[in-house]
């Protein structure tokens, strides 16, 4: 059942990144610059202060296929101060918004979901 259920996973993650995704220059801390990622993008999620109405931060999910997140032929892990730009000029940055560490490893090990919030409007 786990063969079946992993494949499906695979399945799912192909079509994310075929079908519903953008392509975007991904920044890491300290690190190379990955172009071309294909990357799909979620819902913006606003948080603001209920009382006075101030906007704290506006976040929004990535999600990457694990395998596309490859500079000089080595695999690199998300951390967190890791940069999306998206074509427009947009930035947005891994941060601890609502995971631990800002990142996850997710479906069956091939989606890297990627909690980011924005640094610029582009």
């Amino acid at each position: 059942m786990a063969d079946m259920l992993a494949a499906g996973a695979a399945m799912v993650a192909n079509q994310i990144s075929e079908h519903a995704s953008q392509t975007v220059t991904y920044h890491c801390s300290g690190g190379p610059t990955i172009t071309g990622v294909k990357a799909a993008r979620g819902q913006p999620t606003r948080l603001q202060d209920t009382q006075f109405g101030v906007l704290y931060i506006v976040s929004l999910r990535w999600e990457i296929k694990v395998e596309l997140l490859v500079s000089s032929a080595v695999l690199q892990t998300p951390q967190k101060g890791d940069v999306i730009e998206e074509a427009d000029g947009q930035k947005w940055q891994i941060c601890p918004t609502f995971t631990e560490n800002g990142f996850v490893l997710g479906s069956f090990g091939k989606l890297w979901r990627l909690e980011t919030k924005r640094i610029d409007a582009g």
